[in-house]
């Protein structure tokens, strides 16, 4: 992407006023944000016929800190790579011809095939920071699976390019399998055939999530997202794992600790290739919290135009037993 920028007033101050500077006007400029629930993190990245997916892919070395890649999708036919640009100032910008994509290292380039939201040069578009940011994607010829690091070049001397960009090409966990359960009929079905010797973890549990934004340790918008929504926690030889009521896995599980008195949480995010961890909070048979950190790239996505560096998310999840009901399986059993 060719850019000539006209650099902004504040460009001629100290760094650190410069800062303050643009967290101010970001703060003055207050855009609406496009946010994300957990739930639909929860569920990204499983593998379809539209390809893999990679958010803000990890880059070893990049030319500008005003343009990202956001997304890289690779398919079956095409390598999609979506970027986000965030001008600083007055810019001007297109897609050079000889953009390519290379694994790191080599020079097996795959050009160009197409360009979408910004014109091919010699065509320019002007941008400014006082408009929307510019997203767009450039399409790239098929990459092969296990291709998991490539080089992203417009131009080698004074392009906007990306070396050792790090992608989900092959490399991931295996796709776990749906449930034999695929509705919330069969689920109710189960956990009442077997509601004898169901562990306190399993049922159907509704969600309030939270999420709540940081810069370092201040907050920034307390409870700035909350959703609702309800899985299905079943056990499955010595794990418990989570899936959506249509049997949807959300590649997430509990554990056993502290003898089966605790339960540990993973769950893994397969855009970005992470697992978090955290413990069940005040466990009992009608509810209990889980809290943890969003990874970062994940925070990003959220967050996307308002993310600064520094910028963190912790989410909070409050589970309220659904099904089966404690209350009501204590008075049959006094009744019997």
């Amino acid at each position: 992407m060719k850019n000539h920028q006209i650099q902004p007033w504040w460009f001629f101050f100290e760094p650190d006023l410069q800062m303050n500077f643009i967290t101010l006007y970001a703060m003055f400029l207050k855009r609406k944000v496009k946010f994300i629930t957990l739930i639909s993190l929860l569920t990204a990245g499983l593998v379809t016929s539209h390809g893999q997916v990679t958010l803000f892919p990890n880059v070893e070395e990049s030319a500008t800190p005003d343009l990202y890649i956001r997304k890289v999708e690779v398919t079956e036919v095409y390598t999609k790579i979506h970027f986000y640009y965030h001008p600083r100032g007055e810019a001007f910008v297109c897609a050079d011809k000889a953009f390519h994509i290379a694994p790191s290292g080599t020079r097996d380039a795959r050009y160009m095939v197409t360009a979408k939201n910004i014109p091919i040069c010699p065509e320019r578009e002007k941008v400014t920071m006082y408009q929307e940011d510019l997203e767009f994607e450039i399409w790239f010829p098929y990459l092969e699976k296990n291709i998991y690091k490539i080089d992203v070049v417009e131009s080698p001397r004074d392009g906007f390019n990306f070396y050792g960009v790090t992608i989900n090409n092959g490399q991931q966990k295996a796709i776990p399998p749906e449930s034999q359960f695929t509705s919330r009929d069969a689920f109710e079905n189960y956990f009442e055939e077997h509601s004898v010797q169901l562990n306190v973890i399993e049922g159907i549990w509704k969600i309030h999530e939270t999420m709540d934004h940081y810069g370092y340790d201040q907050v920034v918008d307390k409870k700035y997202k909350e959703d609702d929504y309800e899985l299905a926690v079943i056990k499955e030889g010595e794990r418990y794992l989570v899936y959506e009521l249509d049997g949807t896995p959300i590649e997430a599980e509990y554990m056993d600790v502290a003898g089966g008195r605790g339960k540990y949480f993973k769950k893994y995010f397969r855009d970005i290739n992470e697992t978090i961890t955290a413990y069940a909070v005040d466990l009992t048979p009608e509810r209990f919290e889980l809290n943890y950190q969003l990874p970062r790239r994940l925070a990003m996505e959220a967050l996307l135009v308002d993310y600064f560096p520094g910028d963190r998310i912790f989410v909070t999840l409050e589970c309220i037993k659904e099904f089966p009901n404690i209350s009501e399986n204590s008075e049959d059993n006094k009744k019997e």
